[in-house]
């Protein structure tokens, strides 16, 4: 499923919910107006390569078709002040603008999980923060970047709105897995990592990001598929398994490992894993090098910047087995 087709099924279960959702009349047209864009706009794209006649004559209708709805569009972009970049991203801003009733709504939850014919929606998370959450992190990275003068993909609405819906199929899968417990590690392991960059403000390679942009990557998020790619929550499930390598942990120790090795040392071939069966190799190893020099009085943070950097060398094995 691409994120276009779910984006359609999030704006017909608001439609069907609109009077629940909404007291304003006027905001349904381009609920509306969006969803026949996508459709009209999948028609074109599906009928594009034949000439004959007859599809010919439909495409020219469905392009003055898409062209009367491409206004409505660029009206509703003059009215929020906004600059007009196309529809996929006038929609997009459009939700993520109306997540709190689009996105918390508990109806429209049911409906979409329904439709789906899978728990995409999940219990204990808050979507309209998680959502903001992930824009701002987002926004800060870019402006921190920015200002690094490194080079990056600056996101549209479109591609935060992929983004966001591609992390909530990765958390519902990590839900089915491992429950509640492990959501809220994941949270928890996010809030340390999204602050971690000022523990490292020292070093010209630290900046700003979040756990699901140094595992995964946004520019990956973007473009993956998005419903029951089962391969996309091995990450974080080999990270917040109760009987995995990372139990032996405290979650700054793991984020802060992560963190080293991915931003810091830009070092994460080293721990990630060359077989299938799993993405990391068994850190667990490294848990065992900062118990015993934390015996000796040695901070776990310079143990695990020593490992990360190489001062400290150290092989892991591949995984196995669980941890238990």
């Amino acid at each position: 499923m691409t994120a276009t087709d779910l984006i359609e099924i999030i704006l017909k279960a608001t439609k069907n919910n609109y009077k629940l959702l909404f007291d304003e009349d006027n905001i349904e047209k381009y609920i509306d107006s969006s969803i026949s864009f996508i459709e009209k706009d999948r028609e074109f794209k599906s009928l594009i390569s034949s000439n004959t006649s007859d599809v010919v004559f439909k495409l020219e209708k469905l392009s003055k078709e898409l062209s009367e709805l491409k206004k409505d569009f660029e009206y509703f972009c003059k009215q929020e002040h906004k600059e007009y970049k196309n529809p996929m991203d006038t929609i997009s801003y459009f939700i993520l603008k109306y997540k709190d009733k689009i996105l918390s709504s508990d109806q429209n939850q049911i409906d979409i999980n329904a439709f789906l014919g899978i728990d995409f929606f999940v219990p204990f998370i808050n979507y309209s923060k998680l959502i903001r959450s992930l824009n701002s992190n987002i926004i800060n990275m870019e402006y921190d970047l920015s200002n690094k003068r490194v080079k990056y993909n600056k996101k549209t609405d479109f591609d935060i709105l992929k983004i966001s819906l591609k992390i909530m199929n990765i958390l519902s899968l990590v839900y089915k897995e491992n429950g509640v417990e492990a959501l809220k590690k994941v949270g928890s392991m996010n809030k340390i990592c999204v602050d971690m960059n000022n523990e490292f403000k020292h070093s010209k390679n630290a900046f700003k990001t979040d756990i699901f942009n140094m595992i995964y990557g946004y520019d990956y998020l973007k473009n993956a598929k998005l419903i029951n790619d089962e391969e996309d929550d091995k990450a974080l499930n080999e990270l917040v398994d109760s009987n995995g390598f990372a139990k032996e942990f405290t979650n700054h120790e793991i984020v802060q490992l992560l963190y080293s090795y991915i931003v810091l040392y830009n070092n994460a071939k080293e721990i990630k894993s060359d077989k299938d069966d799993f993405v990391f190799k068994d850190l667990s190893e490294i848990a065992d090098v900062i118990k015993r020099r934390c015996e000796n009085g040695i901070d776990a943070s310079k143990v695990i910047d020593d490992i990360a950097s190489g001062k400290i060398k150290i092989h892991l094995s591949e995984q196995t087995k669980k941890h238990i």
